[in-house]
């Protein structure tokens, strides 16, 4: 049963009416009354748990609603719990067996709506209306905020005279959610070898490999006097928002060099604090986050600033790949795989309305693949169905992990061995690195989120009747005949 308790919480307000209308039987009046205050009292926790969001004993903490979840990922698996309560929403509530699991992902149980608390209001006042009651005084519904910003960071490449940095600059904002337009990003340095070599900061060379957002904007003095300085990297062009897995986190990779030759990482005040394995990432708290002028993430350096500390230094700076130019270039000619290039693997969950799961795709074909350039093709028996895409992201080798948006599918009609309908599915451009994995957690479901057979469904049936194509080209997986 979906949402069981707003039809009997609703059809016990119902109840409480009737027991006070001139309709109802006089030795019916407590009857129905009786049978209203049970569905009230069952609700609020009675068998021992309530189901009134912060309110009684075992509460639900975590309920199927998006901006109490306060995703940034656009994925009801992330976070996993709540980040806010949702005071007063009432729960599903239990199935048939009374049973109830308090997770984000249990629409069935543990969804809110409207309608819900509709009927359960109404209940609540004719509750009130007969025993009154005290108003909740320091009721204390003041949320603590979390961290909202944070920064993992760690070495890309290191040489002689340079370090090259790599970062993902996230935006978790649910206090409330919002866009980031004036978030800068510092990394501090100390030059002083380079000064002992003769050389200034002046002479310092800034190069971007890679940036998926941000604006680099060279190096920024914090203590001239003892040669500190923090390189500063601005993100207000409104790509970074908690909106989904390409949104809500930006990678940028910035090199520093001392083309003099003099370089030291390690007394510079934010070097101790990031990953020192090579490509690898982790928070960074050396590393300092400011928006509109105040520290959202990390600490500043035991170090007193000078009076002109933020004044630029002039820098030599060049542009690597960007994520535009990288767009750009995925344009180009559709590039040719062979059969074998990929492998792929399917992990259902289990769902009676909903054939859902993820697909894995390994790039096992020694080169880079533009995922673009690839379709899943799943056959189905059902019509007025729908496909979500609750999360996509490749995973490297390394274990790093780049989420991606953009993931769609289209459905249209087809007449193979027992298959009537088709699911295509899409892929925005995103580079899938030699042994890197695909990861797309999806969903394929009536409209209706009516009860499905997926037994009968071609696809469903084996990993081996799931087509990939590159244009016309199978390159794993068997039509149905």
């Amino acid at each position: 049963m979906w949402g069981s308790l707003r039809y009997a919480t609703t059809t016990g307000f119902v109840a409480a009416v009737y027991s006070e209308s001139d309709m109802c039987p006089k030795n019916k009046v407590s009857t129905y009354w009786d049978f209203a205050e049970k569905m009230a009292n069952y609700a609020l926790g009675d068998s021992g748990r309530s189901y009134l969001i912060g309110f009684g004993e075992n509460s639900p903490k975590n309920p199927h609603h998006r901006t109490a979840q306060g995703s940034y990922a656009d994925n009801m698996n992330e976070p996993s719990e709540a980040r806010h309560t949702l005071y007063g929403a009432l729960v599903g509530g239990p199935d048939q067996s009374d049973g109830y699991t308090d997770e984000v992902s249990n629409y069935t149980t543990n969804e809110v709506a409207c309608d819900y608390n509709a009927g359960f209001t109404g209940l609540l006042a004719k509750m009130y209306s007969k025993y009154h009651g005290q108003t909740l005084k320091d009721f204390g519904a003041v949320e603590k905020i979390e961290d909202e910003y944070s920064v993992d960071a760690g070495i890309n490449v290191s040489g002689q005279d340079f370090i090259e940095l790599r970062a993902f600059v996230y935006n978790k904002t649910a206090w409330p959610a919002r866009v980031s337009e004036n978030l800068e990003l510092r990394y501090y340095f100390d030059l002083s070898e380079v000064y002992s070599a003769g050389g200034s900061a002046d002479s310092i060379k800034i190069s971007t490999n890679y940036m998926q957002g941000g604006e680099v904007k060279g190096l920024k003095v914090w203590n001239e006097e003892k040669h500190i300085y923090y390189l500063s990297v601005e993100f207000s062009d409104g790509k970074l928002y908690p909106g989904g897995q390409q949104n809500y986190k930006n990678e940028i990779q910035v090199r520093v060099q001392n083309p003099g030759g003099a370089w030291d990482n390690s007394n510079d005040p934010s070097f101790s604090g990031i990953n020192q394995s090579s490509g690898q990432v982790s928070p960074a708290t050396t590393i300092v986050l400011v928006d509109n002028g105040q520290i959202v993430w990390g600490t500043e350096p035991d170090i007193t600033k000078s009076e002109n500390s933020g004044n630029n230094v002039t820098t030599t700076e060049t542009s690597g790949s960007s994520e535009t130019s990288v767009t750009q270039e995925t344009k180009q000619d559709t590039p040719s795989y062979s059969t074998g290039d990929i492998a792929l693997n399917v992990k259902y969950d289990s769902s009676g309305n909903a054939i859902a799961g993820t697909f894995e795709i390994k790039n096992t074909s020694g080169n880079t693949i533009d995922i673009s350039s690839l379709k899943i093709e799943y056959y189905l028996s059902e019509k007025d169905l729908t496909f979500d895409c609750y999360y996509a992201a490749i995973s490297e080798p390394s274990g790093q992990n780049t989420g991606i948006s953009g993931v769609t599918g289209a459905f249209s009609s087809v007449s193979k061995g027992t298959s009537t309908n088709l699911c295509t599915i899409s892929f925005p451009s995103a580079k899938l690195p030699k042994d890197g994995t695909l990861q797309v957690n999806f969903s394929i479901h009536r409209t209706d989120w009516q009860q499905m057979t997926p037994s009968n469904d071609y696809s469903y049936q084996s990993p081996n009747n799931v087509v990939i194509r590159n244009g016309q080209k199978i390159l794993t997986g068997n039509e149905p005949k």
